[in-house]
């Protein structure tokens, strides 16, 4: 049975292509069952194209009662802001984010959805909030209402892209996101103290060349930048993370490349998400999806996997008593059974205990008791003692790959002589059940050592991996230097 809670649907209706995920949690793996893709564009008025993809889409992937469905609320026109403030109460932190949002807004209360998500720490925490036009929220929310598309939340699309960035590789420093779409662009600004996230309508089918949309979101994002963050701090991306249609050709990566001079990342393999053999259910593929950025971080929320979750709307009461209802009825029968079984054995037990034992046995059968106790207590001290023994022998081959290739790395290292060649980042993907691990290793060095360092890299490798690939030269966050990365296959 699918139980509430292990499968969601994220689906993104916001840029002009409905995009939608199906992930299910099994333990603390993610796995992705399906994805889907139905543009909307060209059709004459984008609200009701939309509203006819969600429908078309839920007709045909026919969701499960128990399955959540998370959907991105249009953010046209949203405002989004980040506060620090000291540690306080839940009530406090929602009095202080209403306070700053109108008073900087200058709008009434009623005209406007106010919502945030708390990122805490010990002395201070983070307040990520967005305010959303009330009557917008109200007419889509009564939309899908009319239409009768089920929905279990409403999440911010913003948030849900910033949320997949950071789960498919956190970073951990400033970072840019550009959710490229037909009709509109999601832009996120990532920083360690805050969370900045704007709508432009500005998308691929907007204008006459790529080259020209470039250079369109590269003003945008100043702009951005000089209205969201403060005055008084800088923001330094250390790339630009590139997502949705976009991401799907090479021609916007080279262009925005040429524009923003940062380094552009398309995500081109799963990290934390594990996908089936085969084909996925729905009509795209695993590589397709992964520029679905803002679905699986719809998807993400649902699961309680996402770092910036923020419900903006809850769903209908009917679909949560849906739910229910096969569950009170399984727990009915069940406990029918269970009750007329539990007395059935006890009246066993009675006479077959008043045939078998004398009346004058009741410290025996205390004694009994304390030491069916006693060994129960040995048996979990001896479980919990093999779980570690073998949760330890599970890690040592990894371990012992991760040391065998940097100890093979040291030799490169010590030949370089006057020249700059350091190890920046080492990642390591642990394999899983008919797939590989993989060891991946960034290094830093310097243009000199060109000529011949990508056949010394790989020669220091081979015979001891599986496969051993050999990328660059590409810019650095270092310009002086030039950016290597050696992606093992763990035998």
């Amino acid at each position: 049975m699918n139980w509430p809670g292990r499968s969601v649907f994220g689906v993104d209706a916001t840029d002009g292509t409905l995009k939608a995920v199906h992930l299910r949690r099994q333990g603390q793996k993610l796995r992705l069952l399906g994805s889907w893709r139905l543009p909307y564009h060209r059709h004459a008025d984008p609200e009701v194209g939309a509203q006819q993809a969600l429908a078309t889409f839920f007709a045909t992937a026919r969701p499960d009662t128990f399955s959540r469905i998370v959907l991105a609320l249009p953010d046209a026109g949203h405002q989004s802001r980040t506060y620090v403030v000291p540690a306080m109460q839940a009530e406090r932190v929602s009095d202080l984010v209403r306070y700053e949002l109108l008073a900087e807004l200058q709008t009434p209360e009623e005209d406007v959805l106010l919502r945030h998500h708390v990122r805490k720490g010990v002395l201070e925490q983070q307040v990520h909030a967005v305010a959303f036009p009330a009557a917008r929220v109200a007419a889509f929310v009564d939309g899908l209402l009319r239409e009768r598309l089920p929905f279990d939340e409403l999440q911010p699309p913003g948030f849900a892209l910033a949320s997949f960035v950071e789960h498919q590789q956190p970073r951990g420093r400033d970072r840019l996101a550009l959710g490229v779409g037909e009709c509109a662009t999601e832009l996120v600004l990532l920083r360690d103290d805050g969370l900045w996230t704007r709508h432009l309508p500005l998308g691929r089918s907007h204008v006459p060349s790529v080259a020209h949309l470039a250079e369109r979101l590269a003003i945008e994002v100043e702009a951005a930048v000089t209205f969201l963050l403060p005055r008084d701090s800088r923001f330094q991306p250390v790339d630009l993370v590139l997502t949705e249609e976009g991401a799907l050709g090479p021609a916007l990566t080279t262009e925005l490349k040429r524009v923003m001079r940062l380094p552009v990342t398309r995500f081109g393999e799963w990290q934390r998400i594990a996908i089936p053999e085969g084909r996925l259910a729905g009509n795209t593929t695993a590589i397709e999806t992964l520029c679905m950025g803002k679905a699986l971080g719809l998807a993400l929320a649902g699961l309680g996997r996402a770092r910036f979750s923020c419900p903006l709307v809850e769903g209908t009461p009917r679909r949560a008593a849906l739910r229910l209802l096969p569950i009170a009825g399984l727990g009915l029968v069940l406990s029918s059974f269970g009750l007329f079984g539990v007395t059935e054995l006890a009246w066993q037990r009675e006479r077959t205990l008043a045939a078998s034992l004398a009346g004058d046995l009741p410290g025996e059968m205390t004694g009994l008791v304390r030491r069916a106790e006693e060994t129960k207590a040995e048996m979990n001290a001896s479980a919990r003692r093999a779980d570690g023994l073998l949760a330890l022998a599970r890690r040592r081959p990894d371990v012992l790959a991760v040391r065998s290739a940097l100890a093979r790395l040291a030799g490169v290292l010590t030949s370089r002589g006057a020249a700059t060649l350091h190890l920046d980042n080492v990642w390591l993907s642990p394999g899983d059940a008919g797939r590989p691990g993989r060891l991946t290793l960034t290094l830093d060095a310097d243009p000199a050592l060109a000529t011949d360092l990508a056949a010394r890299l790989q020669a220091a490798f081979e015979g001891s991996f599986e496969r051993v690939a050999v990328g660059g030269p590409s810019v650095a966050p270092d310009v002086s230097l030039q950016r290597w990365t050696v992606e093992l296959e763990l035998p």
